[in-house]
């Protein structure tokens, strides 16, 4: 980036920074004080985990992580609480600034719309590991044809998140499989090393996740609390595993013969949220990397941002608050379309849509079955969501979810009007 560009990003990013300490400083920072006290534990050889079967396990409060994760942060434990967590807040900004840097949308207006997105600031108020996650599957794009950075990337965020390393259908369905290979070893190596000469070992940490997990499935936004109400707890864990490993396979398979960077990183970014039994709205930055890596212009950041907030809004925000931060996208949103290199925008934005467009009649066309599937589904969320409104934005989460897989598995299109209408991906507004 240029030194220009960057004089261009310090206004934004400082003012970007001051909202999302107004923000955070409305929530608790719960998950942050998760890992400060586990750090703490270890850096005074304690076991962090809660005991097996304990009421600690479920309540929110436990430290369920790899060692590795408190490990790291074992040098926020030199600052207080207080200090610690503001730091955290910088930091996970920080990590949201580069991500968008590596997903090549460096400019002011970005960064500060994605800040405005209703699960961004979640996950800066609840002090996720989030923005270090969207920063690893950054990380792992823009560094995809460099072996080592990428498996390193995805092994990271993987092993912070077990379901991240779905990533690696990424590097199997584009013949990355140095990546792939290097991404297991690395993956392998942080929670062995951890298991060795931690107080938990690998048998007892799969016994904590897997108790966790049916205990939080029927929560949250997952597919598994969609099924829970309709179908069982136990099938309603089994069916999105089943549907996530389905396709991962199919995706490997049209990827092999049909290559497209941008659509595979969209699929398993993508099957990473859907086999997850656990998903909070704080988890759908996650999602951000997939309209960066399509290409998506800034317009259409801002309207992921403005339909964030239909789905949910800000933790103990209040009403001012919310006002203050719709203002600021509405804004925001009018700048991206009507301001400055506005024309650019505009045209990026027509482009992108008609290339969406070609490709989902091209796609709807070579298979009459998706049509029907499609109305089928449709019917069916109409009725779940009549007899359970409350799962309307679990619902809206994993469609955004299922059309990025769709969009994984949609071959590629062949018509003259596709050759006119390049792949996402090549399209870029100058910024």
């Amino acid at each position: 980036m240029e030194i220009g560009s960057l004089r261009h990003l310090v206004p934004w990013f400082i003012a970007g920074l001051a909202f999302a300490f107004l923000m955070a400083s409305r929530d608790n920072q719960a998950d942050f004080l998760v890992f400060y006290k586990a750090a703490v534990a270890l850096a005074h050889g304690h076991n962090p985990y809660p005991r097996l079967g304990s009421p600690q396990v479920y309540d929110g409060s436990s430290y369920v992580y790899p060692v590795w994760v408190a490990t790291a942060m074992t040098p926020l434990t030199l600052l207080t609480p207080f200090a610690a967590a503001k730091l955290w807040v910088a930091l996970s900004f920080g990590a949201y600034a580069a991500s968008l840097r590596f997903m090549g949308m460096a400019s002011g207006p970005a960064l500060f719309l994605a800040g405005l997105a209703t699960p961004v600031i979640v996950s800066l108020q609840m002090g996720t590991l989030t923005p270090f996650l969207v920063l690893g599957v950054a990380v792992a794009w823009h560094w995809r044809d460099s072996p080592a950075v990428a498996a390193a990337a995805v092994a990271l965020a993987g092993t912070s998140k077990l379901y991240l390393l779905a990533l690696l259908v990424f590097f199997a369905a584009t013949r990355r499989y140095k990546a792939f290979l290097l991404s297991l070893a690395f993956s392998a190596a942080l929670l062995g090393a951890g298991f060795l000469i931690g107080p938990i070992d690998a048998i007892e940490y799969a016994r904590l996740l897997l108790s966790l997990s049916k205990h939080e499935s029927v929560q949250g936004w997952s597919s598994s609390a969609i099924l829970a109400p309709l179908a069982g707890v136990g099938l309603a864990r089994l069916v999105p595993q089943l549907a996530a490993i389905a396709a991962a396979l199919g995706m490997v398979r049209v990827r092999h013969r049909d290559p497209s960077d941008s659509r595979a990183f969209a699929g398993a970014v993508s099957i990473a949220l859907l086999a997850t039994p656990i998903l909070w709205s704080s988890y759908l930055p996650l999602l951000l990397p997939i309209l960066f890596a399509a290409g998506a212009p800034l317009a259409a950041l801002g309207a992921a941002a403005a339909f964030s907030w239909i789905l949910t809004t800000p933790d103990r925000a209040g009403a001012a608050l919310d006002a203050v931060s719709m203002a600021l996208l509405a804004a925001l949103g009018a700048f991206a379309l009507f301001g400055p290199g506005s024309a650019e925008h505009q045209r990026a934005l027509h482009n992108s849509t008609r290339a969406l467009a070609t490709q989902l009649r091209a796609s709807m066309t070579a298979s009459k079955r998706a049509w029907a599937i499609i109305a089928f589904g449709a019917v069916a969320e109409a009725a779940v969501a009549a007899i359970h409104p409350a799962l309307l934005p679990a619902i809206a989460a994993q469609d955004l979810v299922l059309a990025s897989i769709a969009y994984a598995l949609a071959p590629s299109v062949r018509t003259d009007s596709a050759r006119r209408a390049p792949d996402l991906a090549q399209i870029r507004p100058s910024e």
